[in-house]
């Protein structure tokens, strides 16, 4: 049975109501509350599905499931699918040349497989979903842990630099993961986090159907100080902030949750074909490239320091 929570960064039992969500890329009618704790502004769903219950909303299409870097997907999405993944990779080539990287939530190996085309480094990885797993170690040979991080038990300082790709939202104990994160890192390593950015225009236009909250799988978001507070607590310092994706998709995913509530079916024809239109993506690519060089996009990049901070003051709730 889902169970109560307290605010994972503060402690705090003192939740405001936020919205009403459902699993609108499933279709599924049961509900889940996302609330904001009043203390320090972190969003959480309280109650909190267990990882058995979240099991059946994580389905084989599930985006972050796909082989699209493997084999079958269209041109254009392999385009896309390649630039993003090179973004990532020269974002990483910035803040090291070579080391041992550590991927968070690896999925099928997309990035995993676009950084093994850099010399220099040694390339890990974990992804609870076995499926998703095995298909990366068998199809690319990739290292990658069907665990978690902490069931993982890497050794003290292993890591230069850890990665999570739109993974840390997905966490159902953030505060622990990055206490562990720091753990298993060197002094001096780079943690980089790309987050679901509840500050953008995307999160206000589209409100309870924002692709950002994603009910139930995301099971928290994070305004900018609450992260700051939460990195600080676990031993990373905050030194950039940028985006480097977002905007067609999570419009158009933002648009079809919408667009499946709507009583008139006008407007749900007209949002599916649109959300589902190549035309309309290649049209609206200059606007969301705009958006997002103004650092308007959906999703932002958190690149954090581990500073020489004591274990043993490493707070946990």
């Amino acid at each position: 049975m889902p169970s109560h929570r307290v605010c994972n960064l503060c402690g705090s039992d003192d939740p405001v109501p936020v919205y009403t969500l459902r699993d609108y890329r499933l279709g599924l009618p049961e509900e889940f509350h996302l609330v904001r704790c009043r203390s320090c502004g972190l969003l959480y769903l309280d109650p909190q599905p267990t990882w058995q219950e979240l099991d059946s909303h994580y389905q084989s299409d599930y985006t972050a499931y796909t082989v699209q870097h493997l084999r079958g997907a269209p041109a254009l999405s392999q385009l896309a699918l390649s630039y993003g993944l090179q973004r990532r990779c020269k974002l990483i080539l910035q803040l090291r040349q070579q080391g041992r990287l550590l991927d968070i939530g690896a999925a099928t190996g997309g990035f995993l497989n676009a950084m093994r085309h850099h010399s220099g480094w040694q390339l890990h990885g974990v992804e609870p979903v076995q499926s998703a797993a095995q298909l990366a170690r068998d199809q690319l040979g990739l290292n990658i842990l069907p665990t978690t991080l902490e069931q993982a038990h890497f050794p003290d300082g292993q890591f230069d630099v850890v990665t999570l790709w739109d993974v840390l939202e997905h966490l159902p104990d953030p505060h622990a993961s990055l206490n562990e994160i720091y753990r298993v890192t060197a002094p001096g390593a780079w943690l980089v986090l790309q987050i679901p950015d509840v500050s953008s225009w995307e999160a206000k236009l589209w409100g309870r159907w924002w692709i950002g909250y994603d009910a139930p799988r995301h099971l928290y978001a994070f305004p900018s100080k609450a992260l700051a507070a939460l990195l600080a607590a676990t031993g990373f310092e905050p030194v950039r902030r940028l985006h480097l994706a977002g905007g067609y998709h999570t419009f158009a995913r933002s648009l079809a949750f919408w667009h499946s509530e709507q009583p008139s079916y006008f407007w749900r024809r007209t949002s599916e074909r649109l959300a589902n239109s190549w035309v309309f993506h290649v049209l609206m690519a200059p606007v969301f490239g705009t958006i997002r060089r103004l650092g308007k996009g959906p999703t932002r990049v958190v690149v954090a320091r581990r500073v020489e901070f004591s274990t043993s003051k490493l707070g946990g709730i």
